[in-house]
């Protein structure tokens, strides 16, 4: 089987000091905390004193800045770093339109519990998905990025806090010490190997067992049931070409959960930088001829894998009517 080059997606930026996404520098994790967006994006400005002066705007010195900003475009899926409840939200301004009192532009705010909150700045207008009060999963998509506020230009700044008001470094905390292996997005994969990297032959009528096996390099563990949400099963899904659409699959066999849902991992829980198996039959339906059935994981209710970077996932597959060759 064909692996792709894996594709990194970023947002490059003159400013940018650090890309995030992949596996970090940052002291151990306190807590079961992901960045909050599905691909790596460039670091613009960073957690702790800093010389830049535009935000706050109109200051003319240095300060603290209790976050991270990321340049990312408008309108890129923000994800929710942890479980919790939408709390504080803003989405009234338009992408350019600004000062606002605090600098912050659209926000949303999410307690996660035990004094802990997650901030997301400069969002997009309209660009909250939830209510006030609405319980979110981790990794959910709960905004979408903007340029709203004292911003510079597109990007997302993220705080965690200790309260939900507090704007001062008294009750702030370095993002990356917050999160599991540091760093990382939720949900990210890549492949590690299978039981047949060539061509499947398969006799028309028959089955055949296949697995493939990834590797957990995302933030948050695989698991093969949801969360009090319903959301974050780990499914291996028959797509298009793309990776992104469903696609119903002409080799359904009878362990498929449906003719798109192939199967979920053979482990009940696959922690970061775990390997994942996912085993399932491959059933000669078609006529006898030359096929691929492309594939992806899918976090159940949550966002699609970066297929790139699990690389094009896709399986050669011959239909033989009687197994002359090959098998």
């Amino acid at each position: 089987m064909l692996t792709r080059t894996p594709k990194l997606i970023c947002t490059l930026a003159a400013a940018a000091t650090l890309l995030v996404g992949l596996p970090g520098t940052a002291a151990a994790s306190i807590g079961p905390y992901t960045f909050p967006f599905y691909r790596p994006h460039t670091m613009t400005q960073d957690y702790g004193p800093t010389s830049v002066t535009a935000e706050p705007a109109g200051h003319g010195y240095a300060h603290w800045h209790n976050g991270i900003d990321w340049s990312m475009s408008i309108g890129t899926d923000i994800a929710a770093s942890n479980g919790g409840t939408i709390g504080n939200l803003k989405e009234d301004l338009y992408d350019g339109q600004g000062p606002d009192p605090n600098g912050q532009g659209n926000y949303v705010f999410v307690s996660h519990g035990s004094s802990r909150w997650s901030l997301y700045y400069h969002l997009t207008h309209g660009g909250v998905l939830y209510a006030t009060g609405t319980a979110v999963s981790a990794g959910q998509h709960i905004a979408d990025s903007g340029n709203t506020g004292n911003s510079s230009g597109p990007h997302l700044h993220y705080s965690l806090m200790t309260t939900s008001t507090c704007q001062t470094n008294s009750c702030d905390t370095d993002p990356r010490l917050w999160t599991t292996s540091p760093g990382r997005v939720p949900f990210e994969a890549t492949y590690y190997s299978e039981s047949n990297g060539g061509t499947e032959h398969v006799i028309q009528g028959t089955t055949i067992q296949h697995w493939v096996k990834f590797k957990n390099t995302g933030g948050r563990s695989w698991s093969t049931s949801n969360d009090s949400l319903g959301h974050g099963r780990i499914i291996l899904y028959s797509t298009t070409s793309t990776g992104v659409s469903t696609s119903v699959s002409a080799f359904q066999a009878a362990d498929w959960e449906s003719s798109t849902i192939v199967t979920q991992a053979d482990q009940s829980s696959v922690g970061p930088d775990a390997i994942g198996t996912f085993t399932f039959g491959l059933k000669g339906n078609p006529s006898p001829g030359s096929y691929t059935n492309y594939f992806n994981l899918r976090a159940y209710a949550l966002a699609w894998f970066d297929y790139g970077t699990i690389g094009d996932y896709y399986i050669p597959i011959v239909v033989d009517p009687n197994c002359q060759t090959g098998c």
